[in-house]
């Protein structure tokens, strides 16, 4: 073997190794990693958040192995650096996918997690909101969460305000104002929105506030001439009087 053949047989072994030791240090780092945020003082709500507890039983073994692949794509990104911007997505996929097999503990935990380090996001507030009104009934938090998500001014918000008055209602303070005001609130905020205009016509209409009622039709009806509820329900209050 000549002396070019050995050298290019040299460079292609520290190739090789160079590869297989990246490799091994970027496993060992992994598991540095994780094993270090495990033993800290949060390691409890770490685990949690890393583990996937299968809890509804209706689901077949392709999708559990779906949501799995999926859920380990996600806990690599959080662990990496549970600090950053990536791990706060990380975050809201992951309580998605808990969500999806029932597992609303360790949802709520994650959630908590992405509010933590992103205290002003309206989609971590409103998912964690929507986790409280409707599968814990903390009717308490989940009004504390849904007011955080609408302090934003995207326009995403706008079904928070729905949910608001869903809660106030019927299951919440039912002894307020408040299901009525919330839909102010969000009219004000998004004046040529007419969902919120609807349901207000719809509220005051179950309470014979029939004036009021056609107020909020009849508005409805100046942004959007063609919305059939609203003709229809101007024209069942015409029959009332």
């Amino acid at each position: 073997m000549n002396k070019t053949s050995r050298l290019i047989k040299i460079i292609i072994q520290i190739i090789i190794l160079t590869v297989l030791v990246g490799g091994l240090a970027f496993y060992f780092y992994n598991d540095y990693q994780k094993s270090k945020i495990i033993k800290d003082s949060k390691s409890e709500i770490i685990n949690q958040i890393i583990t996937l507890k299968i809890v509804r039983d209706d689901l077949d073994q392709r999708k559990i192995n779906r949501y799995r692949k999926a859920f380990e794509v996600q806990t690599k990104k959080f662990l990496a650096d549970p600090q950053s911007a990536e791990a706060f997505w990380a975050l809201i996929k992951i309580e998605q996918i808990k969500q999806l097999v029932g597992d609303y503990q360790g949802a709520e935990q994650a959630l908590l997690w992405a509010v933590k380090l992103q205290p002003k996001s309206y989609l971590a507030h409103g998912n964690l909101a929507n986790l409280y009104f409707h599968h814990f009934k903390d009717f308490a938090k989940a009004e504390e969460h849904y007011l955080k998500a609408i302090e934003s001014n995207n326009p995403k918000t706008l079904s928070y305000y729905l949910d608001l008055h869903q809660l106030y209602r019927y299951f919440y303070k039912q002894d307020t104002n408040l299901a009525e005001e919330i839909l102010k609130q969000g009219i004000t905020k998004y004046p040529q929105t007419t969902d919120l205009m609807l349901v207000l016509a719809d509220y005051y209409r179950s309470l014979d506030r029939n004036q009021e009622a056609i107020e909020y039709y009849q508005k409805v009806l100046k942004i959007n001439p063609q919305s059939q509820v609203a003709k229809k329900g101007l024209e069942d209050l015409k029959k009332i009087e």
